[in-house]
């Protein structure tokens, strides 16, 4: 019993910065109301700067140096939001605010994707 409780415990103690992070991000609800119908700001991993905006009815578009443009579909699955695009392929992301912007965490590795300022 005492075995099973310190394992239990230590199992908790492990956990706990890793459901302290996920706590951060929003839910799929607080992601539509964030950044659905709003323009995001962001520059590439080359530094090229774009937007993406997306409607409400699940199409966007991406433009870059804010003139070529990649049309997209978007939808939230759950907490994750996934784009589709030409250019871009497709990337799925958990969002959280971050410096009243928006950082977009890809949902299967946890690595940043981007962060993006709203205009």
């Amino acid at each position: 019993m005492r075995r099973e409780l310190a394992s239990s415990v230590l199992v908790l103690t492990l956990l706990a910065p890793v459901l302290a992070l996920s706590a951060t991000f929003l839910s799929g609800p607080e992601v539509q109301q964030a950044v659905v119908g709003k323009t995001l700001a962001s520059k590439t991993h080359r530094g090229i700067p774009y937007t993406v905006h997306l409607d409400p009815g699940g199409t966007g578009v991406f433009v870059y140096r804010g003139s070529t443009q990649d049309g997209l579909t978007w939808e939230i699955t759950g907490n994750v939001l996934c784009f589709h695009s030409k250019m871009s392929g497709t990337e799925c992301n958990t969002v959280r605010a971050s410096g009243g912007g928006y950082d977009f965490v890809d949902s299967t590795t946890g690595a940043l994707n981007n962060t993006y300022s709203t205009q």
